[in-house]
């Protein structure tokens, strides 16, 4: 509400709004529970499990919502444990995924890697079996080599099935 004083315009009431507002994280899910509408979860920012509330109205995209899944999280904060909107699977235990870029670390007495992403610019560490590499690929396995990856998510980490160093890698 205002008033006019003169020519100036005050405010007599201000309004506001305190409806809670929406976050977004990226985590881990720990545990699950449709039914009794509880979900647990491990984010980069909290050294403890985060308490969440799923309803029937929370949309779940993707499949594979249960323990080791990766999410990203949707939610207004309230009393008690936060209220879910939406829950995105961004990667469930055992799915595979194709990564192809560039190394950036690689260490073959550890049998880990870091990739560089073309399509998504993100960093991935990858576990690999050495076996499994072909020879002639394995002498050009090196950082800084464009690779392709088929990695399996186990909800821990990412598991290499096969490692193919791209040809003009090799040049």
């Amino acid at each position: 509400e205002t008033v006019l004083d003169g020519t100036a315009v005050f405010a007599k009431t201000i309004h506001l709004f305190t409806g809670a507002a929406l976050g977004t994280t990226v985590c881990q899910i720990i545990a699950y529970d449709a039914a009794q509408g509880s979900l647990s979860i491990r984010d980069q920012l909290s050294s403890r499990p985060v308490q969440f509330h799923v309803t029937s109205k929370t949309i779940i995209t993707g499949a594979g919502v249960g323990p080791g899944a990766l999410v990203q999280v949707s939610f207004v904060g309230g009393k008690g444990p936060a209220l879910v909107r939406e829950i995105l699977v961004l990667a469930a235990p055992g799915s595979v995924f194709t990564f192809t870029g560039r190394i950036t670390f690689l260490d073959f007495a550890s049998h880990e890697l870091v990739l560089a992403n073309a399509s998504d610019d993100n960093r991935y560490e990858i576990q690999f079996n050495p076996a499994t590499i072909e020879a002639d690929a394995k002498e050009h396995l090196q950082e800084g080599a464009s690779v392709t990856i088929a990695a399996r998510f186990n909800g821990q980490r990412y598991v290499a099935e096969s490692v193919t160093v791209l040809p003009h890698s090799m040049e």
